[in-house]
């Protein structure tokens, strides 16, 4: 039953390691496209025109 019990405990930990990964990597990403939407607002449309 011990053994069966730190399956248990373990199996769920290990399942969830990759579901944090996933939430971080999406917070991160969030967080880097919402600076790089917010800088790009701070720039005047002609500066965008000119680097194109």
């Amino acid at each position: 039953n011990v053994i069966q019990d730190n399956d248990c405990t373990l199996t769920p930990s290990l399942n969830y390691l990759p579901t944090i990964l996933i939430i971080s990597i999406a917070i991160v990403g969030v967080s880097v496209f919402m600076i790089y939407k917010n800088g790009k607002m701070f720039k005047k449309p002609q500066e965008d025109l000119d680097f194109l």
